[in-house]
């Protein structure tokens, strides 16, 4: 009756994406007594490959070693950017937005805020499902000293699993006539431009992704990477920064606790709690299911006012509703003219 230590690997295959998987143990006795069955009470998330892509970069008279632009090509008026194809992409929908910004700064972030401090956005395209690469006309009024920034962002949804992927490239614009005694190194050199990105980059959005595109297929409008605009927000004002329920923006963060389980026709409290504690407005809670086209239907929405960095709301879910897997959603709208709004998400199972 005696038990020892004991390690193994087992391998899994042909998983679905967006489910999980949960480690059992049975133990069983040499006498013949009645086994011990043991069942993990967390599980692992199967997740689809990671798509790829190279950052964009300028294609012509750039040094990419150095991340630098001559000013008079920057001005020529035949400045384009290079956004390439993405790959890996699989049977999942995507939905891809590119932005251009003039910066005073680099982006010092593997994942970039949609709307960075200082800077101007130049040009803004949502392309829809589209995944292929093309060059972007860049006309603007560029001035020495500042930098050419470019994101892009690919959202990808597939049943019951919804992901971002962000890649950015910053380039110094130099007067090649004029010693800069300023300049300094970009952290965004690299001296391969056709190197693969890393496509495991995710900062937790925290919008870092603040904010980045991404969201409902085909609809022609700029959407947030992970899906907040698939439950009709902003991604612009409320990005989605977390889907495990904690998320963080502009040094403000946002923790949402719902029950794992609740019964359908149950009241059950929701919660969102901000710190520091001294934000207002309000926050939004969205119950939804993810459809086979990779979209969400929403099962249930309500809002709370946001009183000493805390929202509560208690919410009862249809009885007509099925049974399954949901997402909750807690989205933080700030009083107006506040940067800190954002989306968290986490699982939850309607019985």
């Amino acid at each position: 009756r005696y038990t020892t230590s004991d390690t193994f690997l087992a391998t899994i295959s042909d998983a679905p994406a967006g489910k999980y998987v949960f480690p059992s143990l049975l133990l069983g006795m040499a006498d013949g007594s009645t086994a011990i069955q043991s069942r993990a009470t967390t599980g692992s998330l199967v997740s689809l490959p990671q798509p790829s892509v190279n950052p964009p970069r300028i294609p012509e008279e750039a040094d990419e070693t150095a991340k630098t632009i001559p000013l008079a090509t920057a001005n020529s008026g035949n400045l384009t950017m290079l956004f390439s194809r993405w790959s890996n992409v699989g049977a999942r929908t995507p939905s891809r937005t590119i932005r251009i910004f003039d910066c005073p700064q680099p982006f010092e972030q593997t994942v970039p805020p949609a709307q960075p401090t200082g800077c101007t956005q130049v040009r803004s395209e949502s392309t829809g499902d589209s995944v292929l690469g093309s060059n972007m006309p860049v006309a603007h009024a560029w001035t020495a000293g500042r930098y050419i920034v470019a994101t892009d962002t690919l959202a990808l949804a597939s049943t019951g699993l919804l992901t971002a992927h962000e890649r950015a490239s910053s380039y110094r614009i130099v007067d090649t006539a004029v010693v800069d005694p300023n300049a300094q190194a970009n952290p965004n050199a690299q001296a391969n431009p056709n190197a693969q990105a890393n496509p495991n980059a995710q900062a937790n959005p925290q919008n870092p992704q603040a904010g980045a595109a991404g969201g409902n297929a085909g609809s022609g409008r700029s959407v947030d990477p992970g899906g907040s605009a698939l439950i009709g927000i902003d991604p612009e004002q409320a990005p989605l920064v977390g889907e495990n329920g904690i998320g963080e923006r502009n040094a403000v963060s946002l923790t949402l606790r719902a029950p794992a389980r609740v019964a359908r026709g149950a009241s059950k409290v929701y919660r969102a709690t901000l710190s520091p504690t001294s934000q207002s407005g309000k926050v939004i809670f969205t119950i939804a299911r993810s459809k086979a086209d990779g979209t969400l239907r929403i099962v249930k929405k309500a809002s709370a006012k946001v009183k000493a960095g805390q929202a509560r709301k208690s919410i009862a879910i249809p009885t007509s509703t099925a049974k399954g897997a949901v997402r909750v959603f807690a989205t933080y709208i700030p009083t107006p003219g506040s940067q800190t709004g954002m989306t968290v998400s986490k699982p939850m199972r309607l019985t």
